[in-house]
């Protein structure tokens, strides 16, 4: 039986599936800069610095400063990862993946979903 490596940081688990990688929040997530190059550390263990597709599932994502959104869509972007699809289940949530478009401007294609198998769906085209 095959096990997968998953990377826990304090506000998310993250591994690979499917030949993308997933980000899952924590219940009650409030994410700062220190959070996000946490998580940013976890993805280039894991990839070793390939760019592939990005799953963020948002869905226990409680806040995320400004410092945090600027870091992940200049990293993404830096390093040229093909997509990122946000997975959102609340519309506080929902707000956040809104607002992480809207004001960091991410270079790469960056979609929100509520629907996780049409999220996988459109990050298969990105692989």
């Amino acid at each position: 039986m095959e096990t997968r490596k998953t990377i826990e940081t304090s506000t998310s688990s993250v591994w690979i599936d499917d030949g993308f990688i997933k980000v899952v929040k924590r219940p009650n997530t409030n994410e700062n800069l220190l959070d996000a190059k946490e998580v940013v550390a976890a993805i280039r263990e894991l990839t070793g610095g390939a760019s592939s597709p990005i799953l963020v599932d948002f869905r226990n994502l409680v806040s995320q400063d400004e410092e945090a959104k600027k870091y992940y869509a200049g990293w993404f972007s830096e390093n040229k990862e093909s997509a990122c699809a946000l997975l959102v289940g609340t519309a506080e949530n929902t707000k956040i993946a809104n607002q992480y478009i809207g004001l960091s401007m991410p270079i790469i294609p960056t979609r929100v979903f509520k629907d996780e198998k049409m999220a996988i769906e459109w990050l298969k085209q990105y692989l």
